[in-house]
């Protein structure tokens, strides 16, 4: 899952080129370049957590004490679905109770990246975090909420253009203070 990959620009850019044609559109004039550049902004951008490791980020926490309730809210991310391939831009909302080391929040952000920044579904991503946070951050507790606009249903299908979808996960037990505080600094939907 977390194995570095080897990407071909040139061959995904020429796919990327036929493609278009295939959908009755020459690489040409407006579109000249077109693959290429879907080509980079996928490789360096959408996908660019394969090339993260959880692991990796979450190695340089230091040694701690503390056990206190640790809270992040509105880290911006963009998952990318697995059936459709468009982009589901969003935040994440991330508490966590330090077990025996405590992370530096870029650590945290970029954790939110590294998951986010793959082919994934809403539900593993939110899963996937809370499980890192655990398995490679030695979080006794850890509670996550994600909340994305999905282009494959804002843009597609049913087109609606203001639905959100909001998912949780937790492991460990927060303490009924502990939740409070996090779930009353999430921000109502719009």
């Amino acid at each position: 899952m977390f194995k570095d990959m080897q990407m071909d620009l040139e061959r995904a850019a020429k796919a990327i080129d036929a493609f278009l044609e295939a959908l009755g559109h020459s690489a040409e004039g407006e579109l000249k370049g077109t693959g290429k550049r879907v080509a980079e902004a996928y490789a360096k951008e959408l996908l660019s957590g394969y090339a993260m490791h959880p692991a990796k980020i979450l190695q340089e926490g230091c040694a701690t004490t503390e056990k206190d309730l640790v809270t992040l809210y509105d880290i911006e991310t963009t998952l990318v679905c697995p059936h459709h391939l468009l982009p589901s831009p969003g935040v994440v909302h991330l508490a966590y109770r330090p077990g025996s080391r405590l992370f530096g929040l870029g650590a945290l952000t970029d954790l939110c990246q590294c998951l986010g920044k793959r082919f994934t579904l809403q539900e593993t991503f939110t899963r996937e975090l809370v499980e890192a946070l655990e398995t490679h951050g030695d979080a006794e507790a850890a509670t996550v909420v994600v909340d994305l606009r999905h282009s494959c249903l804002s843009d597609r299908g049913p087109c609606q253009r203001k639905t959100r979808v909001r998912s949780s996960a937790s492991i460990g037990t927060l303490d009924d203070a502990e939740r409070a505080v996090f779930f009353s600094g999430i921000p109502r939907p719009q």
